[in-house]
């Protein structure tokens, strides 16, 4: 049986697609049809609202279109899969609830369609979500292992231990070197040592709360975790919209 497959970008910047392609040979296997993925294909289609076994939905939901666009398509896909922290939490594109007339103002565009969502939010407020793929972008084995297990009928993996538990620097359990009322180190202060826990040398590093599954990619690059998979205890237990939770979210949008 051949598995269908489709994406979709909403509000986001094309990131989480690269790491799809990084997947490889195996996203492109006689079991995978990729059905519709405009960044993916040679042209654009028109099969956006063909039956599909897995939709893979990049970004926030950011203009009027994206929404149209996310109510369109999901209803015709039997899996849906959030890739991306701006899928899965709103991310970035979020900065456009802010009211700031630069980031906001959109009245002059001529298409209602291009202007804010009156509400920039992650797609789970709109439709259900069945697996959530965190990260800026999330690592491709990460994508590929979740994908192929679909495919295979088998149960997506699942992780539960976080970004410090794959970082290999030294620890020795302590607290950081922070005053009551200091601050924490930037890079911009000095280097950090490559060797030593980014947080015990009083960097802001949030390995300790993230989910893992990124090899601890940043703090290997001596840069501190920022956090963007996401709480390791909300992916624990990871639950739809409830139906009072999508109420509230609407009344927001009136």
């Amino acid at each position: 049986m051949v598995v269908k497959v489709s994406t979709i970008q909403l509000g986001g910047c094309s990131g989480c697609h690269v790491s799809l392609l990084d997947v490889g040979k195996d996203l492109f296997s006689d079991a995978i049809t990729v059905v519709h993925s405009y960044l993916l294909m040679d042209k654009v289609t028109d099969t956006v609202e063909s039956d599909t076994d897995v939709l893979l939905i990049e970004g926030a939901v950011l203009t009027n279109e994206d929404e149209d666009l996310l109510r369109r398509i999901a209803p015709h896909a039997k899996t849906v899969l959030a890739v991306g922290s701006c899928a899965c939490f709103g991310g970035i594109a979020c900065l456009g609830n802010l009211k700031n007339p630069f980031v906001t103002n959109t009245d002059n565009l001529k298409d209602s369609k291009h202007k804010l969502h009156p509400l920039v939010c992650s797609p789970k407020a709109f439709i259900d979500v069945d697996y959530y793929i965190p990260g800026c972008p999330p690592p491709a084995s990460v994508i590929g292992d979740t994908i192929l297990a679909l495919v295979n009928g088998k149960p997506v993996p699942e992780i539960s231990h976080t970004v410090c538990d794959e970082c290999e620097r030294e620890k020795t359990h302590t607290a950081p070197p922070i005053v009551p009322g200091g601050k924490w180190k930037t890079t911009l202060d000095e280097a950090p040592d490559p060797k030593k826990c980014l947080l015990e040398q009083g960097y802001l590093c949030l390995g300790r709360q993230t989910m893992g599954g990124c090899n601890a990619s940043c703090t290997k690059a001596n840069i501190a975790c920022e956090a963007c998979r996401g709480p390791i205890f909300l992916f624990r237990g990871f639950k739809k919209f409830t139906d009072k939770e999508k109420k509230e979210v609407l009344k927001c949008l009136k």
